[in-house]
């Protein structure tokens, strides 16, 4: 498969799934019953198992991206050193990581 090909594809999966998450999401908090002992279904699942489906398409997701960062590694790599010079490695690592004090903040105040 040529490069164009493939980054097409990835972008289309991409967009399709973050399609299926944002219904599932929505259908979640909506429509779906909330709380414990709730038995309320939809199309003939249960909250849990939709649950389920959006999580597994998260995940999905997330090796989405990665494959897509790493088609474009090239245009990563050059935008930032472009921006930040020498110290483009660094950047990109606090990028790769900014989420974890992000978690943490979030769990402190949740």
């Amino acid at each position: 498969m040529d490069t164009k090909t493939m980054r097409y594809a990835v972008s289309a999966a991409m967009f399709v799934d973050a399609c299926a998450m944002t219904v599932l999401g929505l259908l979640l908090h909506l429509v779906i019953g909330r709380g414990p002992g709730s038995e309320s279904t939809f199309l003939g699942w249960h909250r849990r198992e939709w649950g389920e489906m959006h999580f597994h398409l998260a995940l999905i997701f997330l090796v989405l991206i990665g494959v897509h960062i790493w088609i474009h590694r090239d245009w990563v790599i050059k935008t930032t050193q472009s921006y930040f010079g020498d110290q483009w490695k660094r950047v990109l690592i606090g990028l790769a990581a900014g989420w974890i004090p992000l978690l943490i903040l979030y769990r402190l105040l949740g």
